[in-house]
């Protein structure tokens, strides 16, 4: 089913004021279908049930709503196409890494937690934080070999990493330049610990 489909039948079921969700839960694949399980009892309610029924269907349009939003938020940065171009990140042993949600922009974002304090590190897949290079400089030399011929990104921009604060500035690496990537965070908490 296609997110439009999921919706349809969920507010089909909802229509009906008698109806009861027992159960739901949606998977999504990695091709990008949608599959939907609604587990629902349709009754008379008696009036003392009522409140208990209001109050899960907001339970359950607020599921839908966060459901609904994620599975945009998902179409608009495509990421299905990004799960298979992020690459591994090796932390040294010793890191203590906290995963933040992706706001404002960046698909994936971190914090490498530290007693003087975070550095913070996201990943910008489409120039809508900043700039490192485009498909015109060569910028995208860095989707040949890994996507095999499928569709890359809608985007002109370089991806890049870019870590918070370095030397009270920010540095910038390609999505790539993985080592590069944890060599400067160690290096910016070494300069802390001094």
């Amino acid at each position: 089913m296609d997110q439009k489909e999921v919706t349809a039948e969920v507010q089909r079921i909802l229509q009906d004021p008698k109806t009861i969700i027992k159960e739901m839960s949606m998977t999504r694949s990695l091709n990008g279908t949608t599959d939907v399980e609604i587990k629902a009892t349709t009754f008379a309610p008696k009036p003392m049930l009522n409140a208990i029924d209001e109050r899960v269907r907001q339970v359950v349009d607020g599921k839908l709503a966060r459901f609904a939003a994620s599975a945009k938020t998902g179409e608009l940065y495509e990421w299905n196409k990004w799960m298979k171009l992020i690459p591994p990140l090796e932390f040294p042993p010793g890191w203590k890494v906290r995963i933040v949600p992706p706001c404002t922009g960046a698909l994936v974002r971190f914090k490498v937690l530290h007693r003087t304090g975070d550095i913070s590190v996201y990943l910008d897949g489409y120039g809508d934080l900043g700039h490192y290079g485009t498909k015109e400089e060569g910028g995208q030399e860095w989707v040949k070999n890994i996507l095999q011929g499928q569709e890359p990104p809608d985007t002109d921009a370089e991806p890049y990493w870019e870590i918070y604060p370095v030397e009270g500035d920010t540095h910038r690496c390609g999505l790539q330049q993985t080592e590069e990537l944890i060599r400067v965070i160690q290096e910016e908490l070494d300069r802390q610990n001094n």
